[in-house]
């Protein structure tokens, strides 16, 4: 292509990308896809849609929090082999340019092997592990 990309072509390589996350599976390794929840580009239903395909229902969507109390930055659905469709509240396709509190806490969750944080309609004030993740929230 050329550098004012007036000649971009897009070349569609894989047309189904399930198999991927299937061979995954079988490999004992977990999966995440997230996708911010105002991307016009790659929609979160389309996401959601192909996701909810590849494995069978675990846990029903919930939402997830920045604080274990009320803070919302998204929402995460389980499947079965370890995959999980997580949302980020209000970003685009960008999530950590614009959300970046939020890309974060789910990725160090993540990658920590941690549930992520759970809302909890009657906290009153948030509890934080240390004193850096208050630092992030404020």
């Amino acid at each position: 292509y050329s550098a004012d990309g007036d000649d971009t072509v897009y070349k569609l390589t894989e047309t189904d990308v399930r198999r991927v996350y299937r061979s995954a599976a079988e490999k004992g390794l977990r999966m995440l896809v997230y996708n911010g929840d105002t991307d016009p580009g790659i929609n979160s239903f389309v996401s959601q849609n192909w996701t909810s395909t590849i494995f069978p229902l675990k846990e029903e969507w919930r939402p997830w929090t920045l604080d274990n109390c009320l803070a919302v930055a998204g929402y995460v659905i389980q499947y079965e082999q370890d995959l999980q469709f997580l949302t980020i509240r209000g970003s685009g396709h960008m999530v950590p340019e614009f959300k970046s509190i939020a890309a974060y806490t789910f990725l160090s969750d993540w990658l920590a092997g941690n549930d992520f944080k759970v809302y909890d309609a009657e906290c009153s004030s948030p509890s934080f592990s240390s004193k850096d993740d208050t630092e992030m929230i404020i």
